[in-house]
């Protein structure tokens, strides 16, 4: 398992550095981690705000209201997914110094290795996948932008209107050219390392839950009984708390995750179907990318949900099977019988939405149904 160990240690490496670019890493530094993600915040939601009044501007424009709406939701959810990190600092510190240390710790016993470490080349790929795609989507998006500039045209990264007029190639459009390229950045950064650093909690929750099956199933009558069945108490109560804590953080992102990747790929399709032929094939292959990339972020939140489902319910299952029901001691099988009343740990987003895979398919159902409703709309103007 040593390939696993290292493929862990650049996978844990390389999205604390997205993280602590993003300033929503807890461990960096107490002073420039909070003023780096305030600063992020400001940029994005700027940046947000003045695609949106074009939107606004062109809401009778279908095609163009669409374009523009869904790189505005998008930056808003970049911005919002900053502000639940930094709101939520202290239970980010939490899962660090409990749920990664307890992880961290169980990695130096090589036997328990193949239980920690059994899914990472899987966490660490989706990892890559998303980083890279996110990536893409926002070069692809500065090569237009170069590409105009090159022209003698001095537009901006994304369709913008400010409160105010200004000279295209002066100072104050170099000032906003700016700010929209470092939000381009944040865009970047921070749905690859918010995103991914709730896989990386769940590996590492899936990973404890497996040692602690085994240690249930190995759980028999001896001197030290009582040490051992405190012990996997002990952990249990941290993971179901280290859930919880999880739940706190990630569930309002899960929801604003399903909801908005359904609205933009909706806004995205009917766009592609509306101007069709129009469509450059460089334009055409963003749109695609695009919309993959939404299926792509829902999918692993619905992924990563079930998987901590599956993993609660076998360890539940893991104790049933051991060798307590004929120990023959009272009181071994009734302290047994304590844990076994506990319920698995279900991914609850908000008490409202259940993280499981059923919420990837209600999310295309989602996007099926608002792309019609575009559409009725649509018609419903042109008549």
């Amino acid at each position: 398992m040593e390939t696993e160990l290292r493929k862990y240690e650049r996978y844990s490496r390389d999205l604390k550095w997205l993280l602590v670019l993003s300033g929503v890493w807890p461990d960096f530094h107490p002073v420039i981690q909070p003023m780096l993600g305030c600063f992020a915040v400001l940029v994005c939601s700027l940046t947000a705000i003045a695609v949106l009044n074009f939107s606004i501007h062109h809401i009778t424009n279908f095609v163009v209201m669409t374009k523009s709406c869904s790189i505005a939701i998008g930056l808003c959810l970049s911005t919002l997914k900053l502000c639940a990190c930094l709101w939520h600092h202290d239970d980010l510190v939490y899962l660090n110094t409990s749920l990664a240390a307890s992880f961290n710790a169980d990695n130096q016993n090589k036997s328990f290795r193949r239980f920690t470490l059994a899914k990472v080349n899987v966490f660490a790929n989706l990892f890559y996948i998303l980083t890279i795609a996110v990536g893409l989507v926002i070069v692809m998006g500065l090569v237009f932008m170069i590409l105009s500039l090159l022209h003698g045209k001095y537009v901006l990264v994304w369709p913008s209107i400010f409160p105010f007029s200004y000279e295209p190639g002066g100072w104050v459009y170099w000032i906003l050219l700016t700010v929209q390229l470092l939000a381009n950045f944040f865009a970047w950064t921070v749905p690859s390392g918010v995103d991914s650093v709730f896989g990386w909690y769940t590996l590492q929750i899936c990973g404890e839950f497996r040692v602690l099956a085994h240690k249930f199933q190995n759980l028999k009558i001896s001197e030290n009984y009582q040490d051992d069945l405190k012990e996997c108490l002990e952990r249990h109560y941290a993971l179901m708390k280290s859930g919880e804590v999880l739940q706190d953080v990630f569930g309002f992102l899960a929801i604003l995750v399903g909801l908005s990747s359904a609205i933009i790929q909706c806004m995205l399709i009917f766009q592609a179907i509306q101007v069709f032929q129009q469509l450059s094939f460089g334009m055409m292959i963003l749109i695609f990318a695009f919309i993959t990339l939404k299926h792509v972020q829902v999918f692993i939140y619905a992924w990563y949900g079930q998987l901590i489902a599956d993993e609660s319910e076998d360890c539940i299952e893991a104790m049933y099977n051991a060798q307590w029901a004929g120990s023959g001691n009272i009181r071994f099988m009734r302290d047994v019988l304590v844990v076994l009343s506990q319920k698995p740990m279900i991914f609850r987003a908000k008490g409202c939405m259940l993280l499981k895979m059923d919420m990837f398919i209600k999310v295309l159902n989602t996007s099926v149904s608002y792309f019609f409703l575009l559409q009725t709309l649509d018609e419903g103007l042109q008549n």
